[in-house]
């Protein structure tokens, strides 16, 4: 049975929003950015952690160092 984990759910949702906040004129692309990111990192964190898949193991840190530096 296929199953869809809580951070793949949460990088679909972030990732609507960053397309909705891309796609709108008076955005502000430092928000846009950083949910951006986060939807990367939920993709990245349940890739690696759920699915097994080693070379996203080795992104997880530095796609996470990203975060803070944004906010």
């Amino acid at each position: 049975m296929p199953s869809l984990p809580i951070p793949m759910i949460s990088a679909l949702f972030l990732g609507l929003l960053f397309v909705r906040l891309v796609v709108r004129r008076d955005r502000h692309w430092l928000l846009a950015l950083l949910v951006g990111v986060c939807a990367v990192q939920g993709l990245v964190l349940s890739l690696a952690q759920h699915y097994g898949v080693g070379l996203f193991a080795a992104v997880q840190p530095v796609s996470a160092m990203l975060i803070p530096a944004l906010v």
